[in-house]
């Protein structure tokens, strides 16, 4: 695939929970409310994905000997999936880790997902498999599981989440992310060496007005032959308005973001748009053949 590890978000230098703002109010799935749409299915086997969302245990780069000598791995026959999985990281280690997968285009009825998670000690959880029976519209957001702690029993390393999406013609596609879980003396970190290999792996954002439009400039590793997926909370950036100027800067139209959510007193989807008048923090995801990376991320007004 693209890389041979995700990012730790860098959260000793960039999480600053108490300066990026109240959130957004993020508005998930209800899924008691789709009881008639979604059918539980068992889970399609853990071996089956192993391979296909490589990752190294001591976060070193040597750990990439599955990717072979042209840096590719098993995950190339999978593609980015509809969607970005996206993960909190930067509201303390007890109350963060909040997981989300949110659509970035029409997800058909009928498609079959899937959440895996791997564990430092090399073993993959395959979870049930959950199958939507209706049209899943951009900025929908799933919460997915989440783990808030780590006791002493948990071994340190890399715990890596995935989703794999099975459209209803077949085409099997994925979005992940992983994490460093440290020991109990606080000891697992991630190398500076290891940064060259995170794609993509964000490392800051400013915005600017342009014409009256929030440009927000979104700096870190990229693939400059790879389509970009960007997510604020759960409003999606069209694919229009994403430019991938060169492999350390993504520029995105901030104004144009979207995203639909259902409410129960319209009994159906209403859209939401970012709204430039107000002081608002977002988890800022960015995905790219699959993987993901997050950085929080406040909006100020402007004039």
């Amino acid at each position: 695939m693209i890389r041979q590890f995700t990012i730790l978000a860098l959260a000793a230098s960039l999480a600053a929970p108490a300066t990026w703002a109240q959130r957004g109010e993020r508005k998930t799935v209800d899924l008691s409310r789709l009881a008639s749409k979604v059918t539980v299915e068992s889970s399609g086997g853990a071996a089956q994905f192993r391979a296909a969302f490589p990752r190294g245990r001591n976060g070193g780069a040597t750990d990439g000997a599955a990717f072979g000598s042209a840096g590719q791995s098993n995950a190339a026959a999978l593609t980015q999936a509809p969607g970005v999985l996206q993960m909190n990281l930067f509201e303390g280690y007890k109350s963060g880790r909040e997981t989300y997968f949110v659509a970035t285009r029409t997800i058909p009825s009928g498609s079959l997902f899937q959440q895996f998670i791997n564990l430092p000690d090399n073993q993959q959880l395959a979870l049930s498999a959950v199958r939507f029976k209706y049209d899943m519209a951009p900025g929908e957001s799933l919460t997915l599981t989440n783990i808030k702690d780590f006791g002493f029993f948990w071994e340190y390393g890399l715990t890596a989440y995935a989703i794999k999406i099975t459209l209803p013609d077949g085409t099997e596609t994925w979005t992940g992310t992983d994490f460093g879980t440290a020991d109990w003396q606080g000891q697992y970190f991630r190398k500076f060496e290891d940064l060259p290999y995170v794609i993509p792996g964000l490392t800051g954002a400013r915005e600017y007005l342009d014409n009256g439009a929030t440009m927000v400039e979104i700096k870190g590793r990229f693939r400059t032959d790879l389509p970009v997926h960007v997510v604020f909370e759960d409003l999606v950036v069209p694919r229009e308005s994403v430019q991938v100027l060169d492999a350390t800067t993504v520029l995105v139209n901030l104004s144009a973001a979207y995203g639909y959510y259902y409410d129960s007193g319209v009994g159906d989807l209403v859209e939401q748009t970012f709204d430039p008048t107000r002081v608002k923090g977002y988890l800022l995801t960015v995905g790219q053949g699959g993987f993901t990376d997050t950085l929080p991320f406040r909006h100020t007004p402007m004039q």
